[in-house]
């Protein structure tokens, strides 16, 4: 197993502001799931995204997930 932190989805690759929109975003949509809605929520995700300015990770930043024995 490596040194790097175990990541299970993308929104742990992401800058706090950015997971935060991300899983608020997620409830707001299942809460109304039209396409009107979707749009606008994706438009503001796009603007924390952009306002984060964080960096892209590379393919270390996560470690692997330990596999099982037995």
């Amino acid at each position: 197993m490596s040194g790097a932190p175990l990541c299970f989805d993308a929104s742990d690759w992401m800058p706090d502001a950015m997971a935060n929109a991300f899983y608020r975003a997620t409830l707001e949509y299942l809460d109304s799931p039209t396409s009107a809605r979707l749009e606008e929520i994706l438009r503001q995700l796009d603007t924390v995204r952009t306002e984060a300015k964080a960096p892209v990770p590379d393919d270390t930043a996560c470690g692997t997930a330990p596999t099982q024995k037995g």
